[in-house]
This record gives structure tokens, sequence and C-alpha cells, in this order.
């Protein structure tokens, strides 16, 4: 009971270190609420263990024949465990991916493809543990832990390319899907027979392939749709988040940022038809309803457009004012005359209503 003990301690533990590292490798998962769409999957992920056995079950003999000790590892290693266990891991990760379609960007694939690996590397490493220590089951958690979430990140990343980040996908990207599980099975096999052949070698090879999946969790993070962009870049920014929205329609955060990128642009007409969308997702929000507002006054429809201003400015964080302001000296120094006087109006009513505002906190100071 004591063994069982420690090594269950050792899982929770290094389960949880690995999963804040994921969650964290994601700046905006706040915004997105990703923690509670990754932890779902982590839980979900254990179900991979059941189908590995059942795998490994039907699997066919394949070293009868080999006379080779070392042959027979490289065959049980390369053609029966990595596809198995690669096979067992993606198939959990793809229904999750169609019942429950928690990707909103394509960073988002290849966490949810890393914590399902990371529910079965854990499991693994209690089992380890059980039969060979506990110590070993902490070693595995720094050395045989990174190269499971490796290796899911191949088919994550494939799944994000070729499904999220392609709405118009035909029949033929979801076989290329399938057969992406081959590389991962490769690698994945190749890395547990050179652990028993050259320790060293194998070790820097799994930790090259960590570091090379982490850059390429960088790489599609920063041209996350998600990430905030100066208004001089809203014809760039646009472009990823249109993107990401044809397989995301509802998703709110996407359509506030499409909403400014738009006005920025001088496209009212759609950046209205964005916030419109938005305070159909979340009525009442004060940022919305401010860009709201905003977007009417440079339409022409200032009164209507400084009454929700009145309403909506005042309750907003201070980053958010400074965005208006700043989304208001943009428009008015693109100098499209056509749409000069309303770029006055507003520009005159965030200017007002500034000053008030300081006037008001510095006589609440001398009082």
């Amino acid at each position: 009971m004591t063994v069982l003990a420690a090594n269950l301690g050792v899982a929770v533990i290094s389960a949880a270190a690995w999963f804040w590292l994921l969650v964290r490798i994601d700046p905006h998962h706040r915004e997105k609420l990703t923690t509670r769409r990754l932890f779902t999957s982590l839980l979900i992920g254990f179900a991979s263990i059941p189908l590995v056995f059942l795998l490994y079950d039907l699997a066919p003999d394949l070293v009868s024949g080999i006379q080779s000790e070392q042959g027979q590892e490289f065959v049980t290693h390369v053609f029966v465990v990595g596809p198995v266990e690669e096979f067992a891991k993606f198939f959990i990760f793809f229904l999750i991916m169609v019942i429950r379609k928690p990707v909103q960007e394509p960073l988002d694939g290849m966490l949810h493809a890393a914590v399902v690996a990371l529910a079965f590397s854990v499991t693994e490493n209690v089992q380890y543990g059980l039969h060979y220590g506990a110590g070993l089951a902490v070693a595995r958690a720094f050395l045989a832990t990174p190269g499971h979430l490796t290796y899911a990140c191949i088919w994550g990343f494939a799944y994000a390319v070729l499904i999220h980040g392609n709405p118009k996908h035909r029949p033929r990207d979801f076989v290329i899907l399938f057969f992406s599980i081959y590389p991962a099975a490769l690698l994945h096999g190749m890395s547990n027979f050179l652990l028993g052949v050259i320790f060293e070698w194998a070790l820097l090879s799994d930790m090259f392939q960590f570091a090379a999946a982490l850059g390429l969790l960088a790489w599609i993070q920063r041209s996350s749709p998600f990430r905030p962009f100066r208004l001089s870049e809203a014809s760039k920014a646009v472009r990823r988040i249109d993107a990401s929205l044809a397989s995301n329609g509802d998703n709110f955060p996407l359509h506030l940022r499409a909403a400014l990128a738009r006005a920025a642009l001088g496209d009212f007409t759609r950046a209205r038809r964005h916030v419109d969308q938005c305070l159909r997702l979340r009525k009442g929000d004060a940022f919305a309803l401010a860009l709201s507002g905003t977007i009417q006054v440079l339409q022409g429809e200032t009164a209507k457009g400084e009454e929700v201003l009145r309403f909506s400015y005042p309750s907003l964080a201070e980053s958010q004012k400074r965005t208006i302001r700043r989304l208001s000296r943009h428009v008015a120094g693109s100098r499209r005359t056509d749409n000069a006087y309303n770029e006055f109006q507003l520009s005159m009513w965030i200017k007002n209503t500034v000053e008030a505002s300081r006037r008001v906190k510095s006589f609440a100071s001398l009082e």
C-alpha cells in the first residue's frame, strides 16, 4: 500500500507540474477559458489506457521468426509499441476534437494532444513505479513524459493544420491526418529501442525533439489570432482572425478583435456586424458596447453612439479606455476625408470625457 501511495503521489505531482506548464504555454488561456477544457481532455485521455491493452491483445506476433534478441526488441518497439500507443492516444484525441470541439486556434490542437499524451504517460509511469520502485517513476516523469508529449505534438500539429486551420478540408485531409500517426510512432519506437542500446544518445535525441516541439509551439503562439495587435497592423491581424473565426463562429474574443481590426481599417459595416455578434454572445459587455458606440459615431449615428458611450465608457478598465482612444486617433490619422466630420465628433467626445474625468478626480483629491 505504501508503494502504491508513493507512486500515486509522484504521478499526481508530476501530472500537475506538466499540466501547469502546458497551460502556461498559452498566454491567452484565461481569456479563452483554456484551463478547464484542457483538464477535461486530460481526464478523458486516461481512456487511452484500456484501448492500448486491447490493441496489444490484437497485435500480431512479429518476432517469432527473429533469432536476435536485439532484432526482436527493434521490431517490438518500432512496429508494435510505437504504433499501438500512438494510435490509442490519437484515437481518444480525435474523439475529443469531434465531440467536444475545444480548439479555438491551432495552438490548442497541439496542447490538447499533449494533455492526452500526459494522461497516458502518467499511468505508464505508475505502472513502472509499481514494478521497479518510485524512483523510476520520478525519473520517467523527467525523461519519458517529455517524449510522449513530443510525439503527440506531431499529430496534434497535423490536426491543427489539416482540419482546424483548413475549414474547407477534404476527405484526403483526414487520411493524411491518420498517417501523421506514423512519424510519431516511428520516433516513439526508435527512442524506446535506443534507450536499451545507447542510453545517452537516446536521451539527447529525446531532449532535442522536445526542444523542437517547444519551438514549434512558440512559433504557432506568435501567429495566434488572440495575440494583441497594433492598429497599424490590423490588415495582417484580421486575416488570422478570419481564418480562426471560420472554425469558431461563436467565439466572443475573436469577434471583438475582428470588430476592432475592421474599425481600424475603416470597414465600419463589417466591424458593426462583429460587435453585434459580441453583444449577442455576451449581452451588456462594457467594452463591446463602447466599441459599438464608437462605430456608430464613425458611421454618422452621432447621438445614438454617444448615448451608448456615455453608458459604457466609464465602466471600462483603463487599458480598454486607452484602446478606444487609440482607435479614435488611428482613424482620425488615416486621412479619410469622406468621414472626417464623424471622426472629429468621436475624438472631441473622447477628449471632453477624459478631461471631465480628470477634473472629477482632481476635485476628489482636493477634498
